[in-house]
């Protein structure tokens, strides 16, 4: 599913936010928040009607199993629709849906962890696909949170197979699931946000806690991370940022992708781990609109 909202603030722009694996969308409010503020200011500091953004809408892709989208009867739960090519073809419906809504605005992509990888391959399948030229020169730019890509050295133990646990039997996974979802926060939240946002991190395990286990094991028995080469296609001016002590996709995985990818650049935000977004959104919301301005 995607759900929008929209701040009436020349210049249209649609954002889209692509989430991680096994994610939600809503982890990108406080950075939507910051980039709304960002906006009006930069408007109220426009002292000519050129340049003035006239509207800015939030698109937030949650996949199929995940926040919006979360498949409440386990029965439901189909192995073949999490697939990758199965997933990678619902983001392009949801995008297409999207791009063709609103055929006269400049796009901006952002995703986070694996979400940059179907960021990658979407930006791929609209260069390759003659009937979506248009949209591809319509993205402005794209911002790789988080990421890796398959292919460098620093990526080898975030990009391989599934980790042994996903082959155990669905009870057994049910069992371990809140050891698990506590490995996760204890390594995507930097020590200094456990001590002072307990909110955040509260609402991250519950949220963790509520994923189904066998669309998680659906999922990760079948994902497929996109390549070195698959980013080097990319064309589309890109921002990549990296939490400096992300502890789940180590940092040097986004400076090899800044490396491989051209027209890019690397911004490292200290005192942050995977959930960058969350931790620092101010920050992130900074490095951001400098692909706008």
């Amino acid at each position: 599913s995607s759900r929008e909202e929209e701040t009436t603030i020349k210049n249209e722009l649609d954002f889209l936010f692509v989430h991680g694996s096994c994610a939600y969308s809503s982890q990108f409010n406080l950075l939507i928040d910051e980039i709304g503020k960002a906006i009006e200011v930069k408007n109220s500091n426009n002292n000519s009607n050129k340049g003035i953004i006239t509207a800015a809408r939030f698109h937030l892709f949650d996949s199929l199993g995940c926040g919006k989208s979360r498949i409440e009867n386990e029965g439901d739960i189909a192995w073949e629709d999490f697939s990758e090519p199965q997933l990678q073809q619902d983001l392009e419906t949801v995008s297409y849906s999207i791009f063709d809504k609103y055929p006269s605005s400049s796009i901006y992509i952002v995703g986070h962890s694996y979400g940059t990888s179907q960021v990658v391959k979407l930006m791929n399948e609209m260069m390759e696909n003659k009937g979506r030229e248009a949209d591809h020169q319509r993205v402005q730019g794209i911002v790789m949170i988080g990421g890796a890509v398959k292919g460098s050295s620093s990526s080898t133990n975030v990009t391989k197979r599934a980790h042994w646990i996903f082959y155990l039997p669905n009870f057994i996974l049910n069992i371990l699931q809140p050891t698990l979802t506590n490995a996760f926060i204890n390594a995507a939240f930097h020590p200094t946000t456990h001590a002072n946002k307990r909110a955040m991190i509260e609402n991250a395990t519950n949220k963790s806690n509520k994923n189904s286990m066998k669309m998680c094991k659906a999922f990760y028995r079948q994902a497929c991370w996109s390549t070195s080469g698959d980013a080097q296609k990319i064309t589309t001016k890109c921002l990549i940022i990296h939490g400096q002590n992300d502890y789940v996709i180590p940092c040097q995985c986004g400076r090899d992708m800044a490396d491989t990818i051209s027209h890019s650049e690397f911004a490292l935000i200290p005192n942050s781990s995977h959930q960058v977004f969350e931790e620092k959104p101010s920050e992130v919301c900074s490095q951001l609109m400098k692909l706008i301005l």
